[in-house]
């Protein structure tokens, strides 16, 4: 639910929340207006731009898209509500290279006001982000896909919590991939991801800053070294501040844990 209200955001499999476009095939994302008693339909392939710059869903998803998460609103100028969510389709954006598979990628997207100077406005789609991705640091836009590239396997990045507003926002996620951070040739092992589990993949908690353009990773020591063990759950404080994850490494900090879950708090 958005941090007033008003807004609902929610996945389904349901075939008659909208009008158009059908949605027989696969699970999508929808949020309802609870003051203009409306459902809009975000997860899908956007139509032609409107008259007032805004995006309308035209046809449906190749892959289904889940667990959303939703920020913003009345914090910046365009009335902006920001939305996270997972999905498998290939066809929500467009990509160097081009997605190749139905791994599960990390969107975010603008919500906003269509008229921002009226309190019942309706709402429309503005932009959609894909952030598990590299980033190109200049232009903000994805460089490539995620990947594990130590066996040539396609990332799965999930489970997405959002704070912030339009202007600057903070993305949370959990993902196997292993492109994402930039190598500080100072410190090659701090930056590079290679604590692989047993079955080859290791999972980490990631956060994008828009603002920054920049990820950091949030199961590290104190010292900003890798873990050792997979890191699941991320949640995160209304502020972007402070990021919860839980982990079963023993390594994070001084306190041995038995190799039992534990909750941490990252502050990026």
């Amino acid at each position: 639910i958005s941090p007033a209200g008003r807004f609902g955001v929610y996945e389904s499999d349901a075939n008659n929340l909208v009008a158009a476009p059908l949605t027989d095939n696969v699970t999508d994302i929808y949020i309802y207006d609870r003051k203009l008693f409306t459902t809009y339909q975000l997860s899908g392939v956007l139509g032609a731009a409107s008259p007032t710059g805004g995006f309308a869903v035209a046809s449906e998803a190749d892959g289904s898209s889940t667990v959303p998460s939703i920020t913003g609103g009345g914090k910046s100028k365009t009335k902006s509500y920001m939305i996270a969510f997972e999905s498998r389709a290939t066809n929500l954006d467009s990509i160097p290279g081009g997605d190749t598979n139905n791994d599960r990628d990390i969107f975010v997207l603008e919500f906003a006001a269509v008229d921002v100077k009226d309190a019942n406005s309706a709402y429309e789609i503005k932009s959609v982000q894909r952030v598990s991705a590299p980033i190109d640091a200049a232009t903000g836009l994805p460089s490539g896909e995620a990947s594990f590239e130590l066996n040539g396997g396609a990332a799965n990045s999930r489970a997405p919590v959002i704070a912030g507003t339009n202007l600057a926002y903070t993305v949370a996620f959990r993902s196997t991939a292993d492109n994402l951070l930039a190598v500080d040739p100072l410190y090659p092992y701090w930056n590079e991801d290679s604590n692989f589990t047993g079955n080859g993949t290791g999972e980490d908690i990631y956060v994008y800053n828009s603002k920054t353009r920049l990820f950091t990773r949030a199961n590290v020591d104190p010292a900003g070294q890798q873990g050792t063990r997979n890191a699941t759950n991320p949640a995160i404080a209304p502020d972007g501040k402070a990021i919860g994850f839980d982990t079963d490494d023993t390594y994070l900090t001084p306190v041995y844990t038995m190799g039992s879950d534990q909750v941490y708090i990252f502050k990026p």
